[in-house]
């Protein structure tokens, strides 16, 4: 995909996350019983193949919240990038991983200096649904983009002035799924446009 962060990326949603902000459009992965458990060795080695053969230039972490299993997330980062660089070593030093968290910077550091080592990238603070945002990595105007490593400063490109926010969608299976970052409001429109023409939803994973 290419609407979570800077080129063609790689997307994994974490489940569980206990800050439930309103009107956050991830509604569906605040559950902590709910997603699929998975040895991270296991994601490491299917994620680096993808990125191999799709030619992905980094993986965005988002959720849920990774800090709330942030051993886990950080066993993977690892993984992942020795793997990389041992099937790809070019690819291995330019793979950037972009990191999600409602919590602010310094909070989000002090939870796992484990994980903030293992990120280039992250996007810090809490979803509110009354501050918007211009920039397409942000949900809300509180948010900050914090760039830990030389491969992390590349999102600032992707959030510069004139960038906007776009969804990316994929069907299958009976299922429709719509991936980055959304402005207040957008998703009820876009259900409201849809019914307009006779296209309805069944569940709806984005709210409660």
């Amino acid at each position: 995909m290419t609407t979570l962060g800077f080129g063609k990326r790689i997307a994994l949603w974490v489940q569980g996350c206990g800050r439930k902000c309103p009107g956050c459009s991830a509604h569906d992965t605040w559950d902590y019983d709910g997603g699929k458990p998975v040895e991270e060795l296991l994601l490491a080695y299917d994620v680096a193949g993808i990125a191999i053969v799709e030619d992905a230039v980094g993986v965005t972490i988002t959720g849920g919240e990774p800090f709330d299993q942030a051993d886990a997330v950080a066993s993977f980062v690892a993984l992942l990038r020795a793997t990389l660089e041992e099937r790809d070593p070019r690819r291995g030093k330019e793979f950037d991983v972009l990191i999600y968290t409602g919590m602010g910077a310094d909070e989000a550091a002090a939870r796992s200096r484990c994980l903030w080592a293992a990120g280039d990238a992250f996007v810090c603070g809490p979803y509110r649904e009354n501050e918007p945002s211009a920039n397409p990595l942000f949900g809300s105007g509180n948010q900050e983009l914090v760039c830990v490593t030389t491969r992390g400063r590349r999102h600032l490109d992707f959030g510069a002035v004139g960038s906007r926010h776009v969804i990316q969608y994929s069907l299958g299976a009976g299922d429709l799924s719509f991936a980055g970052i959304t402005r207040a409001g957008d998703l009820g429109r876009m259900e409201r446009e849809l019914r307009s023409r006779g296209i309805r939803f069944g569940v709806v994973s984005w709210q409660g």
